[in-house]
């Protein structure tokens, strides 16, 4: 335990933990995130009441210091890897000067497209602004489908607004517990230290072969998956790399898969849903039952009797015929097929939205089926550089 008056530990990380309140910045709360609806406990009931404003009843907990070390951790890996690619003259999404201010969309830029204001003998006239490389910071991508009231902030695309999808993870045993318990127990030793005279008893000890479990690693984690062709889809694009970096000895691997509507239809069609439940404020069932995150919001009484717990969809058959029925009366358009609808990224200027998600002729895995690596991420950009 740390004292109170510790030099530098204690100091560091009452610091982080002001650092989480103060500089953190804070994250829509009227919107679906591609990243908690690629979740495995996704719960719909949660979302409604956090997007349509209800305070919660229990109080959130605090991110501890050991936990925002850990959010640090994997904001500098991301950076690590934006910078690498973006040296490699391949890297597409917003960017930001530092000097100016300009926001634009663009590859790699080596200098800032944007104007300066400068004063000249007493009078302001408009020069070109002349910052370097280095004075333009990464904004990645960002996304917003406003017809499913869904976005998130992608790491990256490769080339241009067409290239395929990069999505950056740091892997680490509490990621492979979460996500593939088989793995890590299949990689769990059990280990017998034989007793001597300074301990008489024997001493049994946990131990994880860390190093022949990222060897078996051989495709994205379900989550991962779901998440990354979540983004496809709203991109318009066909092709995700993961790019996976183990935290206990910083090796690396990377998958590249096609995007499957087996995977993200039926996310977008539970966004679709969530958003049909906010626009006609009923609140959609709890998949579980009843899980602490939508029981944060309510009081036992506050649970309509009517609603099924436990199902899984959010409106009856009739239900979706009657929001269909809605949207043909009075000459308005038909509704929008389940695949990907026009997106329209935060920029700027404004941007043509984005085509819809190719078909992938050949199938694809469940939402949780594994993908096998089809090619890496090295070989790709190597081949992007010698292109450019």
């Amino acid at each position: 335990m740390n004292r109170p008056n510790s030099p530098i530990v204690g100091k560091v990380e009452r610091m982080l933990l002001q650092q989480a309140e103060d500089d953190e910045v804070p994250r829509s709360q009227d919107i679906l995130h591609v990243s908690e609806l690629s979740r495995s406990d996704f719960c719909p009931r949660a979302a409604y009441y956090r997007i349509s404003g209800a305070p919660l009843l229990v109080p959130a907990k605090e991110n501890s210091a050991r936990l925002q070390a850990i959010f640090e951790e994997g904001h500098d890996v991301h950076a690590k890897w934006q910078r690498w690619i973006r040296r490699l003259g391949v890297l597409y999404g917003r960017w930001k000067c530092q000097v100016c201010g300009h926001i634009w969309l663009g590859t790699s830029p080596t200098s800032c497209p944007g104007r300066l204001t400068l004063p000249r003998h007493g009078e302001p006239y408009i020069a070109k602004c002349h910052a370097t490389k280095w004075q333009i910071i990464y904004l990645e991508v960002p996304l917003y489908n406003k017809d499913l009231n869904l976005g998130g902030s992608g790491d990256g695309q490769l080339d241009n607004e067409e290239g395929p999808w990069v999505e950056i993870k740091t892997i680490g045993q509490g990621t492979v517990r979460q996500d593939a318990p088989s793995l890590l127990k299949e990689h769990t030793y059990k280990v017998v230290e034989v007793a001597d005279r300074d301990e008489p008893l024997a001493k049994v000890r946990t131990l994880v072969d860390l190093d022949t479990l990222w060897k078996d690693l051989r495709s994205p984690f379900p989550s991962h998956l779901r998440q990354g062709n979540i983004y496809c889809a709203l991109a318009g694009v066909d092709q995700c790399i993961f790019v996976y970096e183990f935290k206990p000895n910083q090796a690396r691997k990377d998958f590249v898969v096609k995007a499957s509507p087996r995977i993200y239809e039926p996310l977008l069609q539970k966004a679709e849903d969530l958003k049909w439940c906010v626009d006609h404020e009923r609140t959609p069932p709890c998949p579980w039952d009843g899980c602490a995150q939508c029981r944060a919001y309510e009081k036992e009484s506050d649970v309509r009797a009517t609603t099924p717990r436990r199902s899984t969809q959010f409106q009856s058959a009739a239900d979706r015929a009657a929001r269909r029925a809605d949207r043909v009366e009075g000459g308005r358009s038909a509704p929008p097929p389940r695949s990907a609808r026009a997106i329209a990224r935060p920029s700027a200027g404004v941007r043509a939205p984005a085509d819809a998600v190719r078909r992938n002729r050949t199938g694809g895995p469940g939402p949780d089926g594994a993908v096998p690596a089809v090619s890496g991420l090295g070989g790709l950009l190597r081949r992007a550089s010698v292109d450019r």
